[in-house]
């Protein structure tokens, strides 16, 4: 009837793995998500519970990324005090920190290619090529058209980890306005619109944008003629251009011609014994005559080697003479007497 009992425990017993977590955040204290893409270091925090046995070990365990790269993960594993062991993985990890590039190009309207600080009279549309090898390209700024002249433009280039890098371009020079221009001439005509001289025809330029690239020298008109006329054309350094006309501009050099004749002619001594009419005739073929074509004048006073000169004169100026000379007049009857005289040579 003797008995005895023994008693054995406690008897601890845990088939049960533990929990793993794994949380991300970045330099800044934000959280990180996976597969995002980022320009910080990445602290990856793997944190172990277990219920049952309890974690062998530290429960907490941190990984740290500071190496720009895509797809880059951490991995960790933990042992409760029975045994039991359960991992965690966090990934994928992208780190950026290289900034994208940006360059700026222009061009005209016309398609043809823009050089910042040149003048144009065009618009100018400036592009912005952005490229990023790391997390790839998120914004671009857009083309960027300016109408009027503009110091500097700048577009930015941002990658999808938040790098950003800009680019400038400028100035742009647009002057869409057309140069002034004026003409004037010396000498200036006469009072009937003529000139006998040669006629310098000069112009005057300006402009209140991009400058005068170009002014007409002055033009000298030495050839007869009506209504000629010199066009002048400027241009500024945009390639604006204007033009100006100096017009009915008349250049008559040649002297008019003028002829005089008599009636009655002299006999065959040289003299008349009447009144002598002169008549002169003019004539001109470009300008005209300013002076009366047909002149005539009566001489009627007695005497020897009497001239008449008269001068024709045309519009423009020049003139010419003729002269009818060696005209003698003798209106007087000659005297004459009678006397006799005898063979002794008395009266």
């Amino acid at each position: 009837g003797n008995s005895a009992s023994a008693t054995f425990g406690p008897i601890n017993i845990d088939k049960t793995a533990p929990t793993v977590s794994a949380t991300a955040t970045k330099n800044d204290g934000s959280p990180y998500v996976a597969g995002s893409w980022t320009n910080q270091k990445v602290k990856v925090h793997f944190e172990a519970t277990d219920t049952g046995s309890g974690i062998a070990g530290d429960s907490f365990f941190d990984v740290f990324f500071d190496i720009e790269g895509a797809n880059q993960s951490a991995s960790r594993t933990f042992t409760d005090n029975a045994g039991n062991s359960a991992s965690a993985t966090f990934g994928p990890i992208n780190i950026d920190k290289t900034a994208p590039t940006v360059s700026a190009s222009a061009k005209k309207a016309d398609n043809t290619p823009y050089t910042a600080g040149s003048w144009t009279n065009q618009d100018v549309t400036v592009h912005y090529t952005c490229a990023d090898t790391g997390s790839g390209i998120a914004s671009c700024t857009a083309d960027q058209t300016f109408s009027a002249t503009t110091t500097t433009t700048s577009g930015t280039a941002t990658d999808n980890a938040g790098n950003s890098a800009s680019a400038s371009f400028g100035p742009i020079n647009i002057d869409k306005t057309a140069p002034i221009i004026t003409g004037s001439r010396l000498p200036a005509a006469n009072a009937n619109g003529w000139n006998n001289t040669d006629v310098v025809v000069s112009f005057t330029c300006s402009d209140g944008g991009s400058g005068i690239a170009s002014c007409p020298s002055p033009t000298t008109l030495s050839g007869e003629g009506v209504n000629q006329s010199v066009t002048g054309t400027a241009t500024d350094n945009a390639g604006n251009t204007a033009s100006a006309t100096v017009n009915s501009i008349n250049i008559d050099k040649t002297a008019p011609t003028i002829t005089g004749s008599r009636l009655p002619a002299a006999n065959a001594n040289g003299w008349n014994n009447t009144d002598v009419t002169v008549t002169f005739t003019s004539s001109d073929g470009l300008s005209g005559l300013a002076t009366i074509p047909i002149e005539i004048v009566s001489l009627s006073l007695e005497g020897a080697n009497q001239s008449v000169t008269r001068t024709a004169t045309d519009k423009a100026g020049n003139s010419a003479s003729a002269t009818v000379n060696s005209i003698n007049i003798d209106k007087t009857k000659p005297t004459i007497s009678a006397t006799a005289t005898k063979a002794d040579a008395t009266p």
